[in-house]
């Protein structure tokens, strides 16, 4: 008499399975670090190439807080103020956009901060301390760490996420931006 084959997996079958199953588990959390600061390093190039087209546009737009016009209490004063040179600036892992309110190129203590965040990335070696957009209607004049940037050359922002993971955005003299 024949036995009537039996259905189903084996004991042996069933360990390979598990093994193998554990093993893809094992190796896509190793990635999952890597995906994560992949993912946040993109975020904080996108937030600062946000920043930088919009303290161009306040720039040219001459878009000033109103505390910032060299005489407050005369709305029609329209001059140029000193804060219509907008900018952001790099200290640690935090990036302030700010308006320029002395008219030193250079962010400081004196300058009106319009917006400030910080940076799950770390910014890299090489990249510039401040980028300010000074109003020269009908453009602007990029200066990088306070000195104007030549037409020929481009300004750095080289950020760093988990090993050997970075993004760089070049910022050419007329507020162009490419990021690599």
């Amino acid at each position: 008499m024949e036995r009537a084959q039996e259905k189903g997996f084996s004991l042996i079958e069933s360990l390979i399975v598990v093994s193998i199953i554990a093993i893809m588990s094992a190796l896509s959390l190793q990635a999952l670090p890597v995906a994560r600061s992949h993912q946040q390093l993109v975020a904080d190039t996108e937030q600062i190439r946000a920043l930088l087209l919009d303290a161009k546009e306040r720039a040219l737009n001459q878009v000033r807080p109103a505390d910032c016009l060299k005489n407050p209490s005369d709305p029609s004063d329209v001059g140029r103020a000193p804060c219509s040179d907008v900018g952001i600036a790099f200290v640690g892992n935090q990036v302030t956009e700010f308006a320029d309110t002395v008219s030193n190129n250079q962010y400081d203590a004196t300058d009106y901060k319009i917006a400030t965040f910080d940076l799950v990335s770390a910014p890299g070696t090489g990249s510039v301390a401040s980028l300010v957009f000074k109003s020269v209607p009908p453009s602007t004049t990029l200066y990088a760490n306070g000195s104007v940037l030549d037409p020929s050359a481009t300004a750095m922002i080289v950020l760093n996420g988990y090993g050997s993971l970075s993004r760089t955005l070049l910022v050419h003299s007329y507020g162009t931006i490419d990021v690599q």
